[in-house]
């Protein structure tokens, strides 16, 4: 069966069909440009031939790029991936691209995913290519491309390649002549071989000056210059000027600025003696001390200065080097990094006669970052221990405790070893000082207090201040002290047995009631009922009731007599006394004594 080739024909100068001009597999021919164009089966328009070599293209030129396993028809199958660029369905064929000329490498399809296209100068990839190469998109999604613009500087080989795995394309020919990443390893030497290090040095070092040709510039040898130098004279030199002045015997040429001249040197040297320059110059200088050694026999003498009591040595390089006096430091300081160690005594002497405080001694931390608890400086106490090691005793500290700018705080801390260890045994702060760690006070003297104490007030005059241990030892003061029965104006007082809340009775001590209950036998109980209430006593019949204020006492009278009124209307008294003895009330009678008017007789009154 006859196959049948559909033509279609155009006259029109660089027209080229669409894809609605031709099927897949119809063939166009544009007579007057010479060129033969097909429709693939990816519905692209392929120039499969023209006469004359390749045109320009106004237009960018499409490939459509798709990856499928490769096959024998790959130029590089069973080398690097196993899966290879199709070039508008051809296995990443030999292109060949023309300069000015734009190619689109169209990588929209989805076997392109994980596999960009790039260009390369060699086809292991060593080297990108870059110039005049845009990308979009991402491989196997619509609108990925990889896109070239072809100029005359575009290297004649490229390689296109996918940048994630080896070996997918092939190259691309350009008709430049620009032979960037073309080096001799690509070359063929033949007759004419190329230049090498390795190559020059085994020539040369065949070769000598006998082997050239002097002609007018003269190569080197010793007598050439020895006899150049023997007929010119130094004035012969551009910066050397022996003619406007001519040298003098003891001359030396010497710079003025601008060129040597003849001058005299030597005689020059004044000698001062610590900035006061001697009377006369000097042409010699005598170095006295035993640590001073002069050296050398030629034109050039050494002075070596060994120090000892003479003066200090190189002190960088010296490890000890050692005062043979007292070190004057005339008003400067002494500075540096590092320990100093001393045996000895240190005395910081100051001769200001005003109110400064020097001598000072500054143990200044200079920290970028202070922070509370930061150490400041310290002093330490050191000695010996009974196995003759070093051993620090005691240490003062400087602390910082609040570094705040304007409100900044410290303290004074001093530690002192005991049993082999330091204690912490006190703190010096701007408000109080702390004996800590258990650490007692005694003092053998007087103290004076002010303030409070646990926070009670120290009164002031003289007393006795409690201790802790002598207050509320009694377990029932303790209990009744801490209950709260008690009312207004009650004390504790001693019953006997146990302390007890009771009414204040007054008075200027306040020390409790003057009495609590007085009892009287068929009587009722008089009871204080305030810490003001007042017992009244009252006199009676015959007794009388004196007090004395100075004395603080009351008197209760005896009866001095029973009044009786005569016949004849006269009052007068019956005197009576009770005779020694205890009256009972199981006393049936009671007998009165009288006595007489007169004096003279007793009789007795029988009362039953």
């Amino acid at each position: 069966m006859s196959t049948v080739i559909k033509l279609k024909k155009s006259e029109t100068a660089l027209s080229k069909p669409s894809t609605s001009d031709l099927v897949a597999g119809e063939v166009a021919i544009n007579a007057l440009d010479q060129r033969i164009f097909v429709r693939d089966s990816n519905s692209k328009i392929i120039t499969i031939g023209e006469a004359g070599g390749k045109r320009h293209e106004s237009a960018t030129v499409e490939h459509v790029v798709t990856v499928a396993t490769k096959t024998s028809k790959h130029r590089y199958n069973g080398t690097g991936s196993s899966s290879g660029y199709k070039i508008d369905g051809t296995f990443s064929p030999t292109l060949e691209l023309v300069p000015g000329n734009t190619y689109k490498f169209d990588q929209a399809d989805s076997s392109n995913s994980g596999h960009p296209l790039r260009f390369y100068y060699e086809s292991d990839k060593t080297t990108s290519f870059t110039t005049g190469v845009t990308t979009s998109g991402t491989p196997g999604n619509s609108g990925a491309y990889t896109q070239i613009v072809v100029s005359d500087t575009t290297p004649s080989v490229l390689h296109y390649q996918c940048s994630n795995h080896g070996y997918m394309g092939n190259q691309v020919v350009i008709g430049t002549r620009n032979l960037t990443g073309l080096d001799t390893g690509d070359l063929g030497e033949g007759s004419n071989l190329y230049y090498t290090d390795a190559r020059f040095d085994t020539r040369l070092g065949t070769k000598d000056t006998g082997d050239l040709s002097e002609g007018s510039n003269k190569y080197y040898t010793d007598a050439r210059v020895l006899t150049k130098i023997n007929a010119t004279s130094i004035d012969a030199l551009s910066d050397v000027d022996t003619t406007t002045a001519s040298p003098s015997s003891g001359q030396a040429l010497v710079w003025d600025g601008s060129q040597w001249e003849p001058g005299t040197v030597g005689g020059q040297i004044t000698v001062q003696d610590e900035g006061s320059a001697l009377s006369t110059s000097a042409t010699t200088i005598n170095f006295v001390g035993s640590g001073v050694v002069a050296s050398g026999t030629g034109a050039t003498k050494t002075i070596t200065i060994a120090g000892g009591s003479g003066g200090l040595s190189d002190i960088v390089n010296d490890t000890s080097p050692q005062l043979g006096g007292n070190l004057d430091l005339n008003s400067n300081n002494i500075t540096g990094t590092g320990d100093i160690g001393l045996t000895g005594d240190i005395t910081i002497t100051s001769t200001d006669a005003g109110s400064s405080n020097g001598p000072a001694l500054d143990l200044y931390r200079n920290s970028a970052s202070p922070a509370s608890g930061d150490y400041l400086g310290q002093v330490a106490y050191s000695g010996e221990n009974s196995n003759g090691g070093k051993e620090i005793y005691a240490k003062v500290t400087g602390k910082i405790t609040d570094p705040t700018h304007n409100s900044e705080d410290g303290l004074i801390e001093t530690a002192v070893k005991g049993n082999g260890s330091f204690t912490i045994v006190s703190r010096q702060r701007s408000d109080e000082l702390q004996l800590l760690n258990s650490v007692g006070l005694s003092v053998a003297g007087n103290t004076t207090l002010s303030g409070t104490l646990n926070t009670h007030t120290i009164p002031g005059g003289t007393g006795t201040i409690a201790l802790t241990s002598d207050l509320y030892t009694n377990s029932d003061v303790d209990t009744h002290l801490n209950q709260s029965s008690a009312s207004t104006n009650q004390v504790l007082s001693w019953n006997g047995s146990d302390y007890a809340w009771v009414n204040n009775a007054g008075g200027g001590g306040g020390g409790g009631n003057a009495f609590t209950n007085i009892a009287v036998s068929g009587q009722s109980t008089v009871q204080a009922d305030a810490s003001t209430d007042t017992l009244t006593l009252v006199g009676a019949g015959l007794n009388t009731i004196t007090t004395n204020a100075s004395t603080d006492t009351v008197t209760i009278g005896t009866p001095t007599g029973i009044p009786f009124i005569k016949e004849d209307g006269s009052s007068t008294s019956l005197n009576m006394s009770v005779e020694a003895g205890t009256l009972s009330s199981a006393v049936s009678n009671l007998y009165i004594p009288f006595t007489k008017e007169d004096g003279s007789s007793v009789t007795t009154l029988v009362m039953s």
